[in-house]
């Protein structure tokens, strides 16, 4: 029975909340039940009793026409209905857009250490420098290439940043995967930030047999980066995977809304859409001006506590 309603939800979500769509959806919603329940009656199964009735339904602009009832629609306000299949091809997506953006990421701090390592083995000579400079452009090259291609794969699912009807046989789905993905999840947090707070691990291990000199600092600087990158990796695959779920659930919307609250949603777009790109440039600007990789991570968890909080000040939705 829930499907039913949900169905009629859907195909009322768009329109105008006047005393003759509410009557007519009333109706509508109380004949598809009746005729549920002479069906099970019947000794129909459910899926083909609520098969039926839905295929019965007819068109919604038909029966407005039918009954001479006249609905104005803002398109602006119309939303789009995401399907299982649809919402199935997203959450991969963005899981293998997180890999490669990931993947991008660590490439591009694995060049500076190939420099740093290059330099360390040629003494700092000027062929050195001008090798491991070409070598770092190459990895440097190949994550701005991930980042572009992996943003491009993305793009046509840009949608999805503003409010879509999910109905509910879909959130259950959706709810399930992220059940099922918490332990993998927790997991992948612990491991990146375990290679993140260990990193300083080579570092201090190289200062302590090489005594401090240009050369073990270079390579313990490399080995670190090369553990933190480890770190930022698990970071971005697992928490892709994560907002996708999450983007689903928090955008999905069941049943029709008023228009403060679309209102709230679209502020809140807006908001995210400036916040987090903040924050990320200021994590890389710290992390690469200041050699911070060991303890930036923590403006993650920061930011993180600043956003509920603005939140919960403009009464954001959830």
């Amino acid at each position: 029975m829930d499907t039913i309603k949900n169905y009629v939800e859907t195909m009322f979500i768009n329109l105008p909340e006047t005393p003759e769509i509410i009557q007519l959806k009333e109706d509508i919603l109380g004949n598809m039940e009746d005729k549920y329940t002479e069906l099970i009656e019947a000794g129909k199964s459910n899926n083909e009793a609520i098969g039926i009735v839905i295929s019965e339904f007819g068109n919604i602009d038909e029966i407005l026409e039918e009954m001479n009832i006249h609905a104005t629609v803002d398109e602006a306000d119309t939303l789009p209905v995401v399907s299982e299949v649809q919402a199935i091809e997203y959450m991969e997506a963005k899981k293998n857009g997180g890999f490669g953006i990931g993947a991008g990421v660590f490439s591009c701090i694995f060049g500076v250490c190939l420099l740093l390592a290059i330099m360390v083995f040629t003494r700092e000579s000027d062929v050195g420098v001008f090798i491991g400079v070409a070598v770092m452009g190459i990895f440097v090259t190949i994550g701005v290439i991930l980042f572009i291609w992996n943003g491009m794969k993305l793009a046509p699912y840009n949608y999805l940043e503003r409010n879509f009807v999910l109905l509910g046989g879909v959130r259950k789905l959706i709810e399930e995967e992220k059940r099922n993905y918490e332990k993998s999840y927790r997991l992948s947090l612990v491991i990146g930030v375990a290679c993140c707070v260990l990193s300083i691990v080579p570092l201090m291990i190289s200062l302590i047999i090489g005594g401090g000199g240009d050369a073990a600092t270079l390579l313990g600087t490399s080995l670190m980066m090369i553990m933190i990158g480890t770190g930022v990796f698990f970071f971005i695959y697992a928490g892709n995977i994560v907002d996708a779920q999450n983007k689903l659930l928090k955008n999905g919307i069941a049943v029709p809304i008023s228009k403060s609250e679309k209102q709230k949603y679209r502020l809140k777009k807006k908001i995210e859409g400036v916040y987090w790109p903040i924050v990320v440039i200021l994590y890389f600007v710290l992390s690469f001006g200041f050699a911070g990789w060991s303890y930036t991570w923590i403006i993650w968890p920061i930011a993180g506590v600043l956003y509920s909080a603005i939140q919960s000040l403009l009464e954001l939705p959830k």
